[in-house]
């Protein structure tokens, strides 16, 4: 009887030192030296009838950007010619990421386009290169604006 109770004690610790090592794995914090995803904001603009481009600048080798926000306005001042036919926003370093773009003849209206907020960031491609957004084509009285937030991060 007694080496039966010794038995079943030494069962019952085993079982009671396995169960907080089965029941919450280890949290693993990695600290860095600097808040990693403040936000830089960026933005281009070009004179009126002029195609703008906004280049986030290349980060340092094995280090990519990362866009928490990107958004693009387009301003007719005085009416277009005709409308403008559907033309795209594009990117480079970000994959195949476009907006599609169709804007009428109204005089005096801006065309605001986002923001498009990426919570967790947006990461480019390629490390250690420069990103680009590359606005609808070059049109009379069309004045584009492009505004960008990024940081920079392994």
């Amino acid at each position: 009887m007694r080496k039966a109770l010794s038995v079943l004690l030494a069962l019952a610790l085993v079982l009671l030192a396995l169960t907080p090592a089965a029941a919450q794995a280890p949290v693993i914090i990695q600290q860095g030296p600097s808040h990693l995803d403040t936000c830089t904001p960026i933005n281009a603009q070009a004179a009126s009838g002029s195609q703008t481009v906004l280049t986030i600048p290349a980060p340092p080798a094995n280090q990519y950007i990362y866009i928490g926000e990107i958004d693009f306005d387009n301003a007719v001042a005085t009416a277009l010619a005709g409308a403008l036919a559907t033309t795209n926003v594009t990117t480079t370093n970000l994959g195949s990421l476009k907006w599609a773009v169709t804007l009428p003849t109204t005089a005096n209206t801006n065309y605001p386009r986002g923001p498009f907020i990426y919570p967790t960031g947006l990461r480019s491609v390629t490390a250690g290169t420069a990103v680009t957004i590359t606005g609808v084509t070059a049109t009379a009285n069309l004045t584009q604006t492009i505004n960008a937030c990024y940081w920079v991060a392994p």
